[in-house]
């Protein structure tokens, strides 16, 4: 194939495309139905030429496509990676028809801040976090006889299988429930 880009994305299920739009030194790939893209690859194609720099990989949402969120980078001493997306976790980004995936060069220094920032904002944490608290608070209601100085919470023993065939019901009708309740 002539001229490939310096770079590739394979997204799962989807052929690899190299009909990236380019906008200024940015480089745009529209990828259908986000919520079923939980991994992306990202590789490059032949060594980024400019020294000190990797190629960044972001994702921006409809309907004005105005912002881009982080997703990971690659570099030359790294020349490809498998990202977690997060996308079916995300209730902003999992029920979207379609979302463009952008790759941009940036300097190291760059780079390295972005997945600072990222790793602090981990959707797949804070789904878990969510989780976590629908279980708590569902263990909860059934403490009603201990004590309430108490740190201990009693509960039936098949309260943990309750919950689970609750959550799995909810989960199965709208995986983003737990954001929308504290239930």
């Amino acid at each position: 194939m002539e001229n490939l880009p310096p770079f590739g994305i394979i997204v799962p299920g989807l052929q690899v495309s190299y009909n990236y739009e380019q906008f200024g030194d940015m480089f745009v790939l529209t990828v259908p139905n986000p919520g079923t893209i939980n991994v992306v690859s990202f590789f490059l194609n032949q060594p980024i030429q400019a020294e000190g720099m990797g190629a960044a990989l972001y994702y921006s949402a409809p309907p004005n496509y105005d912002g881009m969120t982080f997703v990971g980078a690659i570099a030359n001493d790294r020349p490809s990676d498998i990202f977690h997306t997060g996308f079916s976790l995300n209730p902003d980004i999992n029920q979207l028809p379609e979302l463009k995936l952008i790759v941009q060069l940036k300097g190291f220094a760059e780079i390295q801040e972005l997945v600072k920032l990222a790793q602090d904002t981990d959707m797949q944490k804070n789904y878990a976090k969510k989780v976590a608290i629908n279980l708590f608070n569902y263990l909860k209601s059934f403490d009603q006889l201990s004590n309430q100085s108490s740190n201990l919470i009693t509960v039936p023993l098949t309260a943990l299988d309750k919950w689970f065939e609750k959550f799995s019901r909810k989960y199965d009708a709208d995986p983003n429930f737990v954001y929308k309740s504290m239930e």
